[in-house]
């Protein structure tokens, strides 16, 4: 069951950083459009900025959530070197589960938020694209965020920058 599990993770991941390249290119030839259209032919595209803020926005979190799945989130961690491999495991255990439980939670009020039919009628200016768009890709890649971090947990895998074996290692 937890291969099933981390296979679906993994595949979530691939995904996503397709999603992210493809967000990554597309913005770029939409930037370099923007100039060649601003200062060259001295017709601004008047959508390019918003385009390029809805893309930048789910980089972002895409980015955060394939971060999460590769254990490379920055951690700041002067105290670990200090901490005996048990506390450092428990401490290590307890980071990941609040950081699934924060990015559940969320989820979940970008989730309550969007499932206001109101949140729907609000436009952005110049794409007609509803603004709850951007909170219902918030709220799943809070949900994304969740399952590589319990992937994570449940994998063993640190998110300290020391790994908890090293204590053992040390000192033999």
């Amino acid at each position: 069951m937890l291969k099933l599990f981390f296979s679906l993770d993994r595949g979530i991941a691939h995904i996503e950083r397709a999603i992210a390249i493809t967000c990554l290119a597309t913005l770029s030839g939409v930037l370099i459009a923007q100039i060649f259209f601003r200062y060259i032919l001295r017709q601004p595209l008047f959508w390019a900025e918003e385009l390029a803020l809805g893309l930048m926005f789910l980089m972002t979190f895409i980015g955060l959530s394939l971060l999460i799945h590769s254990g490379r989130l920055v951690a700041i961690t002067p105290l670990a070197n200090y901490l005996s491999p048990s506390v450092s495991r428990i401490v290590n255990i307890s980071v990941q589960l609040i950081v699934v439980f924060l990015s559940a939670l969320l989820a979940y009020y970008a989730f309550y938020y969007v499932s206001n039919p109101a949140v729907w009628f609000e436009r952005s200016p110049t794409l007609p694209i509803p603004r709850a768009t951007y909170y219902t890709v918030f709220g799943i890649e809070c949900v994304l965020m969740s399952l590589h971090q319990l992937a994570v947990t449940l994998g063993g895998r640190s998110i300290l920058a020391i790994p908890i074996h090293a204590h053992a290692e040390a000192s033999t």
